[in-house]
């Protein structure tokens, strides 16, 4: 679940209240239907402390946190490349990548790190996240030049 920074702060807080009272953040991370939220949006001018009480609340319920933002930000960020809502805006993870091959040209090498930042970066356990590194390994072995 996200809220946008540049909505007023309130609109954040009665969207997680809604959640809860919804029972969205029952359960374990893994039956929960809402496992995690987060910020969108440019974090300039919106000062993430806006929103301590939300995270806060979530912290309290175990859900996992995180925010969007850094597009200001110098290149020594670990990025990773993800659809963002691809029934509305049409950007299915398949076609950003092909999309971001065509333009750039990225090596094996670039986008292993592009796959390992973005399962490093997720919230996946440590056991997944293991398995998932090594199909990541076989492939760029398999697509050495």
């Amino acid at each position: 679940m996200c809220s946008l920074r540049r909505l007023p702060v309130t609109s954040a807080a009665e969207t997680l209240q809604s959640a809860i009272a919804g029972g969205h953040l029952d359960g374990d991370h893994d039956s929960r239907a809402i496992c995690g939220f987060g910020l969108d949006s440019s974090d300039i001018g919106f000062r993430p402390e806006l929103f301590t009480d939300m995270y806060l609340e979530g912290e309290k319920r175990g859900v996992r946190r995180t925010a969007h933002g850094g597009e200001e930000s110098d290149p020594t960020f670990r990025f990773s490349i993800n659809s963002d809502d691809p029934a509305k805006f049409g950007g299915y993870i398949l076609n950003n990548c092909g999309a971001v091959q065509e333009v750039f040209g990225i090596s094996v090498g670039q986008w292993r790190i592009i796959a390992e930042n973005s399962i490093q970066g997720s919230w996946m356990g440590e056991k997944r996240m293991s398995e998932l590194m090594s199909a990541v390994a076989q492939v760029v072995e398999k697509h050495k030049q």
